[in-house]
């Protein structure tokens, strides 16, 4: 009898859009606020996104996980 091998998944960063995010720098909760706030302004529902940054706390994308 064969052993169950699970599939396997590669993740990827695909760049969606021409923006960047700049100069932008998160390296407390407050500076976190005021760039985020804008994205969640109107919505109707919850969203969970995930701020990517580099070494030095510099904006290198978003990623909206759930809705």
């Amino acid at each position: 009898m064969r052993s169950y091998t699970p599939p396997r998944y590669r993740v990827m960063l695909v760049k969606e859009s021409g923006a960047t995010g700049g100069d932008v720098r998160i390296s407390d909760s407050n500076k976190a606020h005021r760039f985020l706030a804008p994205l969640f302004e109107g919505l109707d529902r919850e969203h969970f996104l995930v701020v990517g940054l580099d070494a030095k706390h510099a904006v290198i994308g978003i990623n909206t996980v759930s809705i």
